[in-house]
């Protein structure tokens, strides 16, 4: 009898560790960096362009350039995330391919010179300064410069092989992977975005037709629960990977997340009047309507994800306005409406708003840009030093593989030295965990058939794992790596070593050339960039001033800049080389500011559209009192003249309206930045 207590026990404790285990891999993991498996899907693909790459290349070719039509086929499934408008994509993705296919005779040619330190010289100093040109072009030449390096290493290593062959199966591989990418789907084209928005639409209506009944509250949580998944997949990591194919139209989906989100707001208010008013409960007719046709009006808004025109109606506010009805309940009519015709305006002109960078710059307007921050000029002179620095090293001491050195230097190098400790330190620790898991695998599992089935599934961790922390990314691809060794050398430890020890020296040469040419770290960039989210908020004061033509725009321009600001503040709590502990900790603090300033912008442009009609002129006024605040900040910052106030002085007109208490909100963030901004300059 204790033997079976002991087991049910025993039996009892398993669930409860696997319950454990799931909720730390699943919960507190996968779904932080892989909530919608979009990261799966684009690494199933992946492994799909791989296999035919590498059938393709077998049969025409052999074995012997079989490699480079694998890589290629990872690389162009690498090269994602791009921030331009997606008739780029394919673009990006040839000329890639092309960059790829002419380098691999120069440095294959030029394998052991040391003239090969000017072009990769010179292909680095392009990778730091073509973000002014492009935001997505660094990203084709840092992968297009890995190649080079790969080509002297191969060349070095199968001097036999000819470089036509090289040049075809590096063809072969990007055409097929591209193929892929683009045509691929696995039938999930939109359907993330069609299926989750239709869902979370129908649950807003059941909220909408059960307003003042006992199923509202189960409803309401329900529904506040959807968003939330909804806005943690849209925001991983993953979601990023910008795969058309997994979610369409990802930034405009973002867009509409907070919509609804708001929607469902505005709906927890109008319960309130369900419940509690009893002015507008006199009415039961104007309720009734108001309720049925706001549900219809949600469902309709579903025919958008199906590529139709939604039908909306309006009949519930012109009857509240023509029987005069409790002016609360019109204001938040006004506001509901005013959210569902938000997304039934985003013409072919307002979904540009979604997009970063569509127009790549001039010459001259590329020449106007480092004039005003020449920041990606040094970057460019930092990487050209680091490269030339390994390359020379490689070349004038004849390491056996020496390029490995300047692998090592692209991996870890990035505008700041802040950012470089942090992804050294992550891809050195990843790194040698892989190591040693590799060495143990191969000689645990040698004469094993395993072996190879690890080497197929950590292939695909490899592609998996690029939108996970770069630590795990380092560990499976040094695994990988490991396992490849090992395969076509007996000797394989050694030449691991010796690839660890490179990776080592090229963090080196990295760190250093960034330390002496033109130093720069992630609190250099505080302020420039506070400067820019000053900015942004200004456009947008200026643009409820005068039109809402750009309001999108300007709304996520505003997100990402503070997104990067963000980054900035965490990055620099790390590394106090410039800034006191309490001035970081200002910082953090004005990252909440900022937050907060966010979100009541954003209200207020949606408060903007059932206000307007009334006291326009007031409320312009209101506007530009804050607009100007917002200007003065940046000149303060920019150390030009300015003068800013911290008395309210009845400068604003609107008191007697709900909108003064956004206005007002406002102008009370806007004391506490100047209060820190200007304390933080002194010192």
């Amino acid at each position: 009898m204790h033997a079976a207590v002991r087991e049910c026990k025993w039996g009892l404790l398993q669930k409860i560790m696997l319950a454990a285990f799931y909720k730390l891999i699943f919960r507190r993991f996968i779904y932080v960096y892989d909530a919608g498996f979009f990261s799966l899907f684009y690494a199933l693909k992946a492994m799909i362009a791989i296999c035919i790459s590498g059938g393709f290349c077998y049969i025409l070719l052999g074995s012997d350039v079989l490699i480079w039509a694998v890589m290629m086929a990872m690389y162009v499934f690498f090269l994602n995330g791009f921030k331009s408008n997606k008739d780029m994509d394919w673009k990006y993705l040839v000329l890639f391919v092309l960059f790829v296919c002419g380098l691999i005779p120069i440095f294959g040619i030029w394998e052991d010179s040391l003239w090969l330190i000017l072009p990769s010289m010179l292909l680095a100093f392009s990778i730091g300064i073509s973000e002014v040109y492009d935001s997505d072009l660094p990203k084709v030449l840092t992968l297009a410069l890995i190649n080079a390096l790969v080509a002297i290493i191969f060349v070095g290593s199968h001097p036999e092989v000819p470089l036509w062959q090289c040049i075809t199966a590096a063809l072969i591989g990007g055409s097929v992977s591209i193929g892929v990418r683009l045509f691929i789907s696995f039938g999930q084209y939109g359907r993330f975005v069609q299926t989750q928005f239709v869902a979370q639409l129908f649950e807003l209506s059941m909220m909408c037709e059960n307003l003042g009944t006992d199923n509202y509250e189960t409803l309401k949580t329900q529904s506040i629960n959807h968003i939330s998944l909804l806005k943690s997949k849209l925001t991983s990591t993953s979601a990023k990977i910008k795969d058309a194919h997994l979610i369409k139209n990802h930034k405009r989906a973002l867009f509409y997340i907070y919509k609804l989100e708001s929607v469902y707001y505005v709906l927890d208010l109008m319960n309130y009047y369900f419940l509690h008013d009893e002015v507008v409960l006199k009415d039961k007719t104007a309720l009734k309507m108001a309720q049925e046709e706001m549900a219809y009006n949600l469902k309709e808004l579903s025919h958008i994800f199906y590529g139709k025109k939604p039908m909306i109606t309006k009949h519930s506010l012109q009857y509240a306005l023509k029987h005069n009805a409790n002016s609360q309940w019109i204001d938040a009519l006004k506001i509901f409406y005013s959210k569902i015709e938000s997304f039934t305006q985003l013409s072919s002109l307002q979904s540009l708003a979604f997009v970063e960078n569509t127009t790549p710059k001039s010459l001259k307007e590329m020449y106007e840009s480092l004039k005003d921050n020449p920041m990606p000029f040094f970057y460019g002179i930092r990487y050209a030093g680091a490269i030339g620095g390994a390359m020379f090293c490689a070349q004038f001491f004849h390491i056996t593989h020496g390029a490995w050195i300047a692998l090592g230097v692209v991996s870890m190098m990035h505008p700041n030295i802040s950012t470089i400790k942090t992804v050294g330190k992550d891809s050195i620790l990843g790194s040698l965990c892989g190591l040693i898991l590799g060495v143990i695998l191969v000689l645990t599992l040698w004469e094993s058939p395993l072996l190879l089935g690890i080497f197929i599934v950590n292939l695909f961790l490899v592609v998996y794992f690029k939108t996970y922390p770069f630590v795990l990314w380092s560990l499976v691809l040094m695994l990988e790596f490991v396992l490849m060794f090992a395969f076509v050398d007996s000797d394989f430890i050694t030449l691991i070593v010796y690839r660890f020890g490179d990776i080592l020296l090229g963090f080196l040469f990295a760190f250093f050339a960034s330390k002496i040419l033109y130093p720069r770290y992630s609190a250099d960039e505080l302020l420039p960039q506070t400067i820019l989210c000053l900015k942004s908020f200004t456009a947008l004061m200026i643009d409820l001033e005068q039109s809402q033509s750009q309001i999108l725009v300007h709304q996520n321009q505003l997100v990402r800049q503070l997104d990067e600001l963000f980054i900035l503040i965490r990055q620099s709590k790390e590394d106090k080389r410039r800034y006191t502990e309490h001035i970081l900790q200002g910082f953090a603090t004005l990252q909440d500011n900022f937050s907060q300033l966010k979100e009541l912008t954003f209200l207020l442009c949606e408060s903007f559209a059932p206000k307007a009609n009334m006291c326009d002129v007031l409320l312009k006024n209101d506007l530009k009192a804050l607009r100007v605040r917002y200007e003065m900040l940046c000149s303060m910052l920019d150390s030009k003249p300015y003068y800013f106030k911290t008395d309210e002085d009845e400068r604003f007109l609107l008191k007697e309206s709900d909108i003064y208490l956004i206005v007002h909100s406002i102008f009370v963030l806007q004391n506490a930045l100047y209060g820190f901004l200007r304390t933080t300059l002194r010192e």
